[in-house]
């Protein structure tokens, strides 16, 4: 490998070593090193390094999180959790799935992974109090119905995943590699939850009920809220399906064409400020801006790693390699990474642009590693020193509780990657 090579590898990896030290956003230092190396090393036009920035996956991250802020400002999302959890309190036995469910409802109306747990962790960890459950039972099971709920393209995390994809060289599946990858996390997450009920003996939680006040109406305007998120989602997902019953059609194609979640939301943000929904300024300020330029940023590093022959050397270094062992491999890279970095801000940028080598050379299908390294790095993410894990600890104001929590975390992040390792293993044995 050249010095090129060697210093774009380093800089990955140093980018997210002093992104984790220092807690300085890791997409800063993207960028630097891209500048550095592109400029320096590979002797890039100053103008060609900064258009490697993703203004693209900027421009639909903002529009969407943008409208979905309006939701959040309003507590339309909350109460929509409050009023399903209020239907289940005299099950408090099924806790965990119920959890599960709302949280990645919540999820995937908008509301996004770290909304959600911020909104839904320190209920959860006062519900399960009340009825004697293992508080961690319920910290695992908005975890993981966070994730799950948002990666659907609709949503901040799944508009991400289907740019990455898009990225990847997979443009004209990208949207169905995003729903397929959406459902298997899904049911993952499921399986995932199922087991640590049994673990944590959540079933022995029995005849327990809520001590949870039927919550207030809806006012008017998170129901316009709520109506403008179904617009949404009827828009971006119904033109989708109906392309599958209805084939060749013209006129379809051009509508799926043409509705983009990023020009959609923006319009439907529109209606918002001037329906007076919410406060205009703060939604703008809740967009993650932090998020965004660390995406954006390490794509940026990633994308000059490339330029420097990353993915050709990967490539010499799979070849021939068992199409089992790679795909275990690639999983088990992006679950050690999101132990110490973002899934969403560091792991998919870095790992999703060398799927096309890792499918090519061990002849697994793309939408498997794209599947592998998402599930992965995610239920990893609930380490404590992780941005799930960090949620969970951070949601936890009893503070004998959170020093109980914290080791269980490290322990559940090692579950669940010997879990995904197997998953992985079986999925890639039977395809």
């Amino acid at each position: 490998m050249n010095v090129t090579l060697w210093a774009s590898i380093i800089a990955i990896f140093l980018a997210i070593f002093l992104g984790w030290r220092t807690k300085i956003n890791i997409g800063y230092f993207g960028i630097v090193f891209a500048y550095l190396i592109g400029t320096f090393l590979l002797g890039m036009r100053p103008k060609a390094v900064y258009a490697l920035f993703n203004t693209n996956l900027f421009f639909t991250l903002f529009c969407v999180t943008f409208f979905y802020n309006f939701a959040m400002e309003n507590k339309t999302l909350e109460k929509v959790a409050l009023n399903i959890l209020h239907g289940f309190k005299s099950h408090a036995n099924l806790l965990p799935f119920v959890m599960y469910f709302v949280a990645a409802l919540c999820s995937l109306m908008g509301a996004g992974f770290f909304a959600v747990m911020v909104m839904l962790t320190p209920l959860t960890i006062l519900m399960c109090q009340k009825t004697k459950m293992d508080p961690l039972l319920g910290c695992i099971s908005v975890f993981f119905g966070g994730i799950a709920g948002g990666n659907m393209f609709t949503c901040s995390t799944g508009a991400v995943i289907r740019g990455l994809i898009e990225n990847a060289g997979y443009a004209e599946k990208a949207t169905d590699y995003t729903v397929a990858s959406f459902f298997a996390i899904l049911v993952f997450g499921l399986a995932a939850i199922t087991l640590y009920y049994f673990l944590l003996k959540g079933y022995k939680v029995k005849g327990a009920s809520l001590d949870f006040e039927k919550p207030e109406p809806y006012t008017k305007e998170q129901k316009t809220t709520l109506s403008m998120i179904v617009v949404l989602f009827a828009l971006m997902l119904v033109p989708y399906v109906l392309s599958y019953i209805i084939k060749d059609s013209a006129a379809l194609k051009t509508i799926q064409k043409s509705l983009d979640v990023a020009g959609v939301s923006m319009i439907l943000a529109i209606g918002c400020i001037l329906k007076k929904l919410a406060n205009e300024q703060d939604a703008f300020k809740k967009v993650p801006w932090k998020t965004i330029i660390m995406l954006c940023g390490v794509g940026m590093l990633i994308s000059v790693a490339s330029e420097a022959g990353i993915t050709d050397a990967l490539a010499n270094a799979v070849s021939g390699t068992n199409r089992v062992v790679v795909p275990i491999l690639s999983a088990l890279c992006a679950a050690i990474m999101s132990l110490f970095s973002s899934t969403t801000g560091v792991v998919l940028p870095t790992m999703f642009p060398v799927v096309p080598v890792l499918a090519e050379a061990s002849g697994v299908a793309p939408l498997v590693f794209f599947i592998f390294i998402t599930a992965a790095s995610g239920c990893a993410g609930i380490f404590p020193f992780s941005s799930g894990g960090g949620l969970i600890l951070a949601s936890t104001a009893d503070e004998e509780l959170k020093q109980n929590l914290y080791p269980r975390l490290m322990k559940c992040a090692v579950i669940n990657i010997v879990l995904a390792m197997v998953v992985v293993a079986v999925v890639s044995i039977i395809v």
